[in-house]
């Protein structure tokens, strides 16, 4: 049971960093709505919520169980 509860708690700290440093270009990546070429800008806009809410998830789910 406390092997469980640190492989756990280390989870959470992971994903807790993962979506600090996801969060983190939010204040730097500015969309052009002209661009046509691929930048990171552009895949950030595109795919960034999707990854603050699985990493929102997973530390939830992470609590819960």
């Amino acid at each position: 049971m406390q092997q469980f509860a640190r492989i756990g708690l280390m989870a959470l700290a992971v994903s807790d960093s993962m979506f600090c440093l996801s969060i983190l270009p939010h204040a730097w990546a500015e969309r052009d709505p002209l661009s046509t070429s691929i930048s990171f800008s552009v895949v950030y806009s595109a795919y960034g919520e999707a990854v603050f809410n699985t990493f929102a998830m997973i530390g939830t789910w992470l609590t819960v169980t």
